[in-house]
């Protein structure tokens, strides 16, 4: 009978030291677990935050390269405009030299 009432007086008092031990390091705890998840969201916010900016330097970048690529298109198109043009003028000159030059005959 002692022992069975030295063992409820035993288990009695780590139950009230487990209950004091909620009630006085509780707050702490969960003040030490929000932080912990303050500073989780924090940092995966900042990750986050990182991953767009690296997106928007891939589009920037993306966009800067399909740029250059149309103004060589564009350079590429006029130049060869710019020749046509040019062949168009010298046989139209050349055209007008043999109208000249043989015009008496026909």
């Amino acid at each position: 009978m002692l022992l069975k009432l030295c063992g409820l007086f035993v288990l009695a008092v780590v139950t009230m030291g487990g209950a004091f031990a909620q009630l006085f390091d509780g707050p702490d705890w969960w003040w030490q677990v929000r932080d912990e998840a303050r500073e989780r969201a924090f940092e995966l916010g900042e990750r986050a935050r990182d991953r767009r900016e690296q997106a928007r330097e891939r589009v920037r970048e993306a966009n800067e390269a399909a740029r250059a690529r149309r103004d060589d298109a564009r350079e590429r198109r006029k130049t060869l405009h710019e020749q046509a043009r040019e062949r168009r003028e010298a046989m139209r000159e050349l055209r007008r030299e043999r109208r000249r030059d043989l015009g008496s005959f026909f």
